[in-house]
Formats: structure tokens, C-alpha cells, sequence
């Protein structure tokens, strides 16, 4: 008995939605990694202005209460303008980085992507029309369209989730890891000259000296 022929439209039509679902998922899979690569920087920016705002508390408390201070007050004071200035300059680039707007946003589009690739995955198992493909296909345009794009880090951190669909090589998670962690380098470079500051301060000032 010979076999059936083959429906190449169907065939082709069914890769189409296949094509443009795998689209999707990888894209809403981006959007939610760009969401919480924002949500990151957000809290560690106020974190750092926290911190910077408690040493400039601190150090300003210290001064008054009359405890002998290891440094000069030229010197104590230099440093209380660096920590404000750069307090004035992390509220500066949360402000126009927009960072946890910005972040709700991406996650809403992770959410609209997700849904639509839920639609598209039912359409694919029942074999959808070329009209559905087309509709889809503008639904997914219009949904890039109201987004900002997410940025290389997030498409490799969801290549790494989706390792199933990649040969990865075995090295490339810990390369992923560590190009995200360099951007957060400054934060961790700012509180670190913070937390020196502060220790040098309370480790070397005569609390037994009041003026």
C-alpha cells in the first residue's frame, strides 16, 4: 500500500507557527531577564545611596559629638563633598536610566509575549491557518513595537535557560556571568572606598578624647 502524500503547505504552514512560537518564547524569556537585570541595578543604586547617606550621617555625627577624628578636618570634609556629590550623581543616573520604570515595563512585555506565545503553542498543536500565522505574526509586531528592545546580556542569559535549543559550549554560562557581574562593578567599588572609610574612621578614632 503506498503512503499518503504529503501536504507540503501543511507542512510549511505548521514550521511558520513553529518558527514564529520559538520567536516568542525566546523574546518574553529576554524581556523578563531585562526586567530583573533593571530591578538589580535599581536596588543596588539605592542601596549605595543609602549607605553613602548614613556615612555622611555618620562622620557628621562623630564631628559633632567632639570625638578625635584620625584625619584633618580639611581632609574629612573633602571626603563628605566626594560622598555627596556622588550621592547627586546616582540619583542623577537612576533618574534619567529610569530604572524601575522601566523594569515594569519589560516584565509587562514579558507577560504580553508569554501570553501570546501560550495562544500560538495551542494554534501549533491544531494545526493552524496561514490567516492565524498572519495574525499572530502582526500581534507580535505591534507588541515590539510599544517596547524598548532588551540588550545582548538578556538574549544570552535566555539562551542559557533554553540550553535544550543551543550547543552551548561549557564555558559560556560562567562568560555570561561574569560580563553581567562587570556592570555592577562600580557600585561594588563605591561601597567598598565607603566601608574602608568608615572602618579607617572607627578604627582609629580615640573615643576616649572628647574635645
Amino acid at each position: 500500500m503506498a503512503d499518503a502524500p504529503v501536504n507540503l503547505s501543511e507542512v510549511k504552514r505548521k514550521t511558520h507557527l513553529e518558527r514564529l512560537y520559538d520567536r516568542v518564547s525566546k523574546t518574553a524569556a529576554s524581556r523578563f531577564h531585562a526586567s530583573r537585570r533593571l530591578s538589580y541595578h535599581n536596588q543596588v543604586s539605592l542601596w549605595t545611596i543609602s549607605f553613602f547617606s548614613l556615612g555622611l550621617v555618620f562622620v557628621s555625627l562623630v564631628q559633632s559629638i567632639g570625638f578625635v577624628l584620625p584625619y584633618p578636618d580639611k581632609t574629612i570634609n573633602l571626603v563628605q563633598v566626594f560622598l555627596s556629590i556622588t550621592i547627586l550623581v546616582i540619583s542623577a543616573i537612576m533618574t534619567m536610566s529610569n530604572y524601575a520604570v522601566r523594569a515594569e515595563r519589560y516584565h509587562a512585555c514579558g507577560l504580553e509575549m508569554n501570553d501570546l506565545a501560550l495562544k500560538l503553542e495551542r494554534r501549533v498543536e491544531k494545526d493552524g491557518t496561514v490567516d492565524e500565522h498572519n495574525t499572530f505574526a502582526n500581534i507580535y509586531g505591534e507588541i515590539l513595537k510599544r517596547y524598548e528592545n532588551h540588550h545582548s546580556i538578556d538574549f544570552m542569559f535566555m539562551k542559557i535557560q533554553k540550553s535544550e535549543r543551543y550547543k552551548l559550549p561549557w564555558w559560556y554560562p560562567g562568560y555570561v556571568h561574569v560580563r553581567f557581574s562587570v556592570q555592577f562593578l562600580p557600585y561594588i567599588a563605591l561601597l567598598g572606598m565607603e566601608f574602608v572609610w568608615i572602618f579607617t574612621l572607627i578604627s582609629n578614632t580615640s573615643f576616649n578624647s572628647v574635645k
